[in-house]
């Protein structure tokens, strides 16, 4: 704030470096954090595929926690519990739409 004579008061903003909030999410912007963890996401996802799909052979399984959670090889060429099986035309043009849907309208 600069004062002119006692009269009249002017405020000036400066260009001055925004203070450091502690949270990535303001300096980043929160739309950019849901882009970097949902691009992660499907990454981990695709390498995770890609892994099981070169070393088991369809059916085998591999536990992860002994007597309660086993990871197995199935393949599902549908979407949930194989409905649409075979039709994976329409499944990937169904998946893109909507992809691209929720980019233009978030």
């Amino acid at each position: 704030m600069v004062k002119i004579d006692s009269i009249l008061t002017i405020n000036l903003k400066l260009n001055q470096p925004k203070a450091y909030t502690g949270t990535i999410a303001f300096q980043l912007g929160e739309k950019m954090i849901f882009y970097i963890i949902l691009i992660g996401l499907v990454g981990l996802d695709q390498i995770t595929k890609a892994l099981i799909h070169s070393k088991f052979l369809e059916g085998d399984t591999f536990p992860i926690i002994r007597d309660f959670f086993h990871l197995t090889y199935v393949q599902n060429r549908g979407v949930a519990f194989g409905v649409m099986q075979g039709k994976l035309m329409i499944i990937n043009i169904i998946s893109i739409s909507a992809v691209v849907l929720m980019v233009i309208y978030d």
